[in-house]
């Protein structure tokens, strides 16, 4: 439980907002190098990328955005991307 809410709490904390036109999100935009940029599969499950990402951002600029999740309508790839 102590590592979840650690890495609970460095992917939360280096979340930025961010606006695109209309779209407010927020983005984890960290490392430099080729960038490779995650998709969100799930909303809150952010954490379980932590040591990933980690991994990563050493040699990769790391780039994700917030997921915003559709309760009431189905959300298509197209509409994640």
């Amino acid at each position: 439980m102590e590592k979840f809410l650690e890495d609970s709490k460095y992917i939360y904390d280096n979340w930025k907002p961010v606006r695109i036109g209309d779209f407010a999100t927020k983005i984890f935009d960290r490392g430099s190098g080729p960038i490779l940029f995650q998709v969100p599969v799930a909303q809150h499950l952010e954490p379980f990328w932590v040591p990933i990402l980690k991994h990563f951002e050493n040699y990769r600029h790391v780039v994700i955005y917030e997921l915003r999740e559709g309760v009431t309508r189905y959300f298509h790839v197209l509409d994640r991307t």
